[in-house]
């Protein structure tokens, strides 16, 4: 499941804020 979010959240972000990344990587 958390692999779907990362994808869905990095296509919608495009990859603007590494940040928001990090975070997703956490959950």
């Amino acid at each position: 499941m958390g692999k779907i979010i990362f994808l869905v959240e990095g296509a919608t972000n495009s990859g603007s804020s590494s940040l928001d990344h990090h975070q997703l990587g956490k959950f």
